[in-house]
């Protein structure tokens, strides 16, 4: 069973002000309100998730920390309507999980690239966008555009076996971004990278989070991270983001 709270707050951008200088209130990009998901298995009943209350506010970069088993994953995949809660109600971009994958509002990023190795890697980013229908054009405009924003300009005609762990994980990045989701959740996707990459791809990820508000608003403002609960995972997660939510387990 998984418990959520606020565990540390870095820096945030500075939010925008409505009259008289009070903050303006910003759109919830995640609003999940009760959510709880059961298993049934043939050893009982296994409670993944029990109450979460949990509201993401457009523009915010969020990491979810915690032990393995505490449902992180399960809550992003909620979120992408992967799975579906045995209770409480959750809109993302102000609808249901359901219309906003179709709508297409979001982009997965996942653990492993998930490249396929017999497209190049401009082939592999450019494949949502064959799927969605955008022609050869804006198609390359926009491969070009994301390949350089992860700094893998040049490597556009390479195959995934020729690359590093880091360098198809940006690709993967690159192809998440390339159709321009509101929403980019990522499920630890430097997890199985050393540690000096992984710093490395952390800073990388804050200065694209900060690019891609500049570049445009449709472009992915979004970031989730999830990261090993020591002491020192949560200290480094909550310098690579904006705010940080600790989930915790009762098992």
């Amino acid at each position: 069973m998984a418990s959520i709270r606020p565990f540390e707050h870095t820096t945030a951008p500075e939010a925008a002000t409505g009259e008289a200088g009070a903050p303006a209130a910003k759109a919830l990009t995640v609003d999940a309100r009760g959510v709880s998901l059961t298993f049934h298995t043939g050893d009982g009943e296994v409670q993944a998730l029990a109450n979460v209350d949990l509201q993401i506010s457009d523009g915010d970069f969020v990491s979810l920390i915690g032990p393995s088993g505490c449902g992180k994953t399960t809550l992003m995949r909620i979120i992408a309507d992967l799975q579906q809660p045995t209770a409480g109600t959750i809109l993302v971009n102000g609808v249901s999980p359901e219309q906003a994958r179709l709508a297409r509002h979001y982009g997965y990023i996942f653990q492993a690239p998930a490249l396929y190795p017999w497209r190049t890697i401009e082939r592999n980013v450019m494949l949502p966008l064959e799927i969605m229908g955008f022609d050869a054009k804006e198609r390359r405009a926009r491969m070009e555009r994301y390949l350089k924003l992860v700094n893998l300009s040049g490597f556009e005609r390479k195959f995934p076996w020729q690359l590093s762990g880091g360098m198809q994980q940006r690709a993967s990045i690159a192809r998440a971004l390339s159709f321009d989701p509101a929403l980019l959740l990522m499920d630890e996707p430097f997890g199985a990278l050393d540690e000096i990459v992984r710093d490395h791809l952390n800073e990388q990820l804050l200065r694209l989070w900060d690019q891609t508000g500049k570049i445009s608003r449709a472009t992915a403002r979004w970031r989730f991270a999830r990261r090993r609960n020591s002491s020192r995972s949560r200290s480094a997660c909550a310098r690579a983001c904006a705010r940080a939510i600790l989930m915790t387990s009762s098992r």
